[in-house]
């Protein structure tokens, strides 16, 4: 998203912008173990940690089974073990002081092991001169923490509105970095010209592959019945078509084309249509809605989300990607899609003043007068009947809480919309509040929390016990 943003900041600037993958070659296996001890102590990652870091990385022994037999085990003093679940995070902390190099105009992105440059400037010769000083500067941060860069497995792409390549090369240790016509980041591939196409391309095919192998699992008289099937095309076909929507909803109608008609043929084969099946008929037979439309709706509530946090939880806030202001005319018509949200929050009459702010998290348990329960009371146990429990309740208020204020939340969702309630059990007072229909009862049931210790808990030198049941939301905080 970040990625995305960047580029269309820079196309709306009419700056030209040059974007680098690197590659770094056997990055995993490449790792020194005690450049990553280094690196921890450096991050105040000090003591035990840094110890077991240190053994995790040069003491474990390997074999190799072959044939059905072991080789003699061997010691690797080098490396971070794939597959393992704390390898990316060892490399991340490999990494975490490349940033310090970067020079002023150039963004470095780096997931894992992926590493992506992108330099904009109206002078293309400030482009190609930032760019190549950037490459040559992570050049020798690798080779100082024995490092490799790979350049025939990295790639460079001009991203500005110009069809012509330019006409000079980036290099890394005197071999050129190939240019293309896309870029691949983190499972989407941003054409140059932004169009999408290459990753629905790319998308369409998996899809129809994976569609192939479902159509083994039943017959014109035998196999899974539909309720199985539509789990499986939303599980295994579905979810590939919606990843990245957040960006890809941005495309224009031909380029989801690609996907809707895969999606149709996924549909009409897990409920037994023919082909001449209208498309509204085989909706409502599933109980699907357009794939475009879904992950539309799944953009929306990428952006909501992001308004509710503060600038410095969400770079893309106040950023071109979320309101278009400042782009051309012809390039905001070409991602029309991104103003669909807006009119979303127009037809349901909701402001941004109506949103939630982001709170940052505190850690309650640190308080000393905060205590949260979750399972840990007698009553707290879901198997026990429920008049049994109504006992238990009433006990341990009478012998633990007897002297407290009780305080119950409670939130639900209907047809009218979201509403929550908060009891003051103690002096029988009661708060109501109903939330927009496009609130969860998760957040309802926070909001309840909120409420009930904004205007409830007014004393200090008081106990309070604040009853709710959702655990989600107890866990949560």
């Amino acid at each position: 998203m970040v990625f995305f943003n960047t580029l269309l900041k820079a196309r709306s600037n009419k700056e030209d912008i040059i974007a680098a993958s690197l590659d770094i070659s056997s990055a995993y296996d490449s790792v020194w173990p005690d450049g990553v001890v280094y690196k921890a102590l450096q991050i105040g990652r000090s003591g035990h940690t840094a110890r077991w870091i240190h053994e995790f990385l040069t003491n474990s022994t390997l074999q190799v089974r072959w044939s059905g037999k072991l080789s003699a085990s061997f010691t690797s003093n080098r490396g971070v073990p794939k597959g393992c679940c704390i390898s990316p995070f060892l490399f991340t902390i490999y990494l975490h002081d490349l940033f310090e190099i970067i020079p002023p105009g150039v963004i470095c992105l780096i997931y894992v092991d992926d590493i992506f440059l992108i330099c904009s400037n109206p002078s293309l010769q400030n482009v190609k001169t930032k760019l190549q000083i950037t490459i040559q500067k992570i050049q020798i941060w690798c080779q100082t923490w024995k490092l490799k860069l790979d350049p025939t497995k990295s790639t460079v792409v001009n991203f500005y509105n110009k069809r012509q390549t330019p006409n000079f090369q980036i290099s890394v240790d005197n071999v050129y970095i190939p240019w293309s016509s896309n870029m691949k980041v983190l499972g989407i591939f941003f054409s140059a010209n932004l169009s999408f196409n290459c990753h629905f391309n790319y998308v369409a095919k998996k899809a129809l592959k994976r569609l192939g192998h479902l159509r083994a699992l039943v017959g014109s008289n035998w196999g899974a019945n539909i309720v199985h099937l539509l789990r499986l095309v939303n599980a295994c076909i579905r979810s590939i078509c919606e990843f990245g929507a957040q960006v890809t909803s941005y495309a224009g109608s031909t380029s989801w084309r690609k996907l809707e008609v895969v999606h149709h043929n996924c549909l009409r084969f897990e409920a037994g249509l023919p082909r001449w099946t209208p498309i509204p008929v085989m909706f409502a037979e599933t109980g699907e809605i357009r794939l475009r439309d879904r992950s539309l709706a799944l953009s929306i509530s990428f952006l909501l989300r992001h308004f509710a946090l503060e600038d410095k939880f969400s770079p893309i806030k106040k950023s071109n990607l979320c309101t278009l202001d400042g782009l051309r005319p012809s390039f905001k018509e070409q991602f029309s899609g991104g103003t669909n949200w807006l009119k979303f929050l127009k037809d349901t009459n909701v402001s941004i003043k109506n949103f939630i702010p982001f709170v940052y998290p505190v850690e309650l348990q640190k308080e000393n007068t905060i205590r949260i329960h979750t399972n840990d009371l007698p009553f707290q146990q879901s198997q026990i009947p429920s008049p049994t429990l109504c006992k238990l309740f009433d006990k341990y208020v009478n012998k633990e809480w007897n002297s407290s204020i009780l305080i119950a939340t409670d939130a639900s969702k209907g047809e009218e919309g979201v509403s929550l309630a908060a009891l003051n059990i103690t002096y029988n007072r009661t708060l109501t509040l109903k939330l927009h229909p496009m609130n969860s009862v998760f957040t309802a049931e926070g909001c309840a929390i909120l409420i009930a210790i904004e205007r409830f808990i007014q004393e200090e030198d008081k106990s309070y016990i604040l009853c709710s049941d959702s655990l989600s939301v107890l866990k949560s905080l």
